[in-house]
């Protein structure tokens, strides 16, 4: 199994926790066990793949912290509904999305302010925080300059004025959902 490229369990009736043994599978690039009912942490082995390009493990009831985001070739990772009940550590989660394409963390019950890093990722095309508890006042530089295409923050507890960084963009292919 150490050539294998492609795990996709999805949408199946998978109970108990993942297997530790993600970590033998070193030629892996796309693992999708999402729609499972997979419960506990999500484990540590899975960090020390570095082929990783899509990772889905949405609609489960995992939780922890997936690290070492920023060693893999990721191109898309879906987190969705209520994975990673925990807060989260945003200085590491988010310097570690850095290069990368595309980022889905809706329905997460995510909370806290929004780190004002977030708005430097360069490279972030696609980002949906939506459907989580974030809250506060949107804090952007004014010198960001935004490579993001999409940003999806509804149903979240945002407040303030519109961010300077949105009101001086001169590409109208941009999309925003607040």
């Amino acid at each position: 199994m150490t050539r294998l490229v492609f795990l996709g369990f999805f949408s199946n009736n998978l109970i108990g926790k993942m297997p530790q043994g993600f970590a033998n599978l070193t030629k892996l690039q796309i693992l999708d066990l999402s729609s499972n009912q997979l419960e506990g942490e999500v484990p540590a082995t899975i960090s020390s793949l570095r082929s990783f390009q899509y990772l889905n493990l949405c609609n489960n009831k995992l939780s922890g912290m997936i690290r070492n985001l920023n060693t893999w070739k990721l191109l898309a990772i879906s987190l969705a509904k209520k994975l990673l009940h925990r807060r989260i550590p945003y200085g590491v989660i988010v310097s570690r999305l850095l290069w990368k394409s595309w980022t889905y963390q809706t329905s997460n019950q995510l909370h806290g302010e929004l780190p004002r890093c977030l708005w430097d990722l360069q490279g972030l095309l696609f980002m949906d925080l939506s459907n989580n508890t974030f809250s506060g006042i949107v804090k952007t530089s004014t010198d960001s300059d935004l490579s993001l295409r999409s940003v999806q923050l509804a149903n979240n507890n945002l407040m303030g004025e519109f961010p300077l960084v949105f009101k001086r963009r001169r590409k109208a292919s941009h999309s925003t959902s607040w």
